[in-house]
């Protein structure tokens, strides 16, 4: 039985276009933690907000752990690849009743602008004094 090669356009639609941080155009950005769902897969929105909304969140203190293992999840629908312990802490803190709002340096800073990520390293303490609670994520 032979096989045909996909086309480049069969190829191309066949794979989920990866996320990518958009520019801040408020104080922070907040992921969204949607409900734990049946397959175990983590599915999360990434907003824009002002930390005087007082929008109630949790923010995430843990180690990020080696960088080579990592799992995906999914953030507006598109796949994003985090380390081992960022996802452990993700699943721990999803719920199955309700979604929730967490702050996670890792998914929440765009760690490939190094300009935003040293503007937002210097909101670290304002960030975590503004979180409903810290969880501290030890692996």
């Amino acid at each position: 039985m032979w096989l045909s090669r996909p086309s480049k356009d069969e190829l191309a639609s066949s794979r989920k276009i990866l996320f990518k941080h958009e520019a801040i155009t408020k104080d922070i950005r907040l992921l969204k933690l949607h409900r734990k769902s049946q397959t175990g897969e983590i599915t999360c929105e990434l907003e824009d907000v002002l930390l005087s909304d007082d929008r109630q969140f949790e923010a995430i203190s843990y180690t990020w752990g080696d960088p080579l293992l990592t799992h995906k999840i999914l953030i507006n629908g598109s796949p994003y690849m985090i380390t081992a312990n960022a996802h452990s802490a993700l699943a721990s803190m999803t719920s199955i009743l309700y979604s929730k709002y967490v702050w996670i340096d890792s998914i929440c800073i765009d760690q490939s602008n190094n300009k935003e990520k040293n503007h937002q390293i210097l909101r670290m303490e304002e960030i975590y004094r503004s979180a409903s609670c810290v969880a501290v994520w030890l692996g």
